[in-house]
């Protein structure tokens, strides 16, 4: 069923210039920019609400950090092949990618954690950055660098970091007034 869904999602790569340079831009160089739009939403809001943007900062390094760590243990303790080493005619796009570290997609991890946290903060801009995170994950297929399973599980790994982090840390992280006064 992976592979059905992998082979549906990536069998116009190769065909299209145009979809195969944005394939490229989302899978490799989107998760670039993400956390400068980031940075930019979090820095256009007025000098009164700096305590709140200070403590939506450190929310959103504390998530991203957590769902990484998690994911780098995840690659290293599976390392499932990628598909362009597993199954033959699969037209792949980027280059340069460990073959053995295919599960879970960190990229997605990272752009789903950065979407989670900036949820949390801004919904409006959170869903804006989930839809970022989808483009990544859809390219990283699309290139042939991932199976739709990997990027699931980094979509899983972010969610629960942040289900975990919003109902437990960050109430004990913030409890205290003094650290930073809202």
């Amino acid at each position: 069923m992976d592979f059905l869904l992998f082979r549906k999602i990536s069998q116009f790569a190769g065909r299209y210039f145009a979809l195969d340079t944005f394939a490229i831009f989302c899978a490799e160089y989107l998760i670039i920019f993400i956390p400068l739009f980031i940075l930019l939403f979090y820095f256009l809001f007025k000098k009164e609400r700096r305590p709140k943007i200070i403590r939506g900062i450190i929310n959103l390094i504390i998530i991203v950090f957590v769902s990484w760590t998690i994911n780098y243990f995840l690659k290293k303790l599976i390392h499932r092949p990628r598909p362009f080493v597993n199954h033959q005619n699969i037209y792949l796009l980027l280059i340069n990618e460990a073959p053995l570290q295919s599960f879970p997609s960190g990229h997605a991890t990272i752009a789903f954690a950065l979407a989670f946290a900036t949820y949390l903060f801004s919904k409006k801009a959170g869903i804006f950055f989930f839809f970022l995170a989808l483009l990544i994950g859809w390219g990283r297929i699309f290139a042939g660098v991932h199976y739709p399973s990997d990027i699931f599980c980094g979509f899983l790994i972010a969610l629960l970091v942040t289900i975990i982090f919003n109902l437990f840390i960050k109430k004990l992280l913030w409890k205290s007034k003094s650290l930073i006064k809202t």
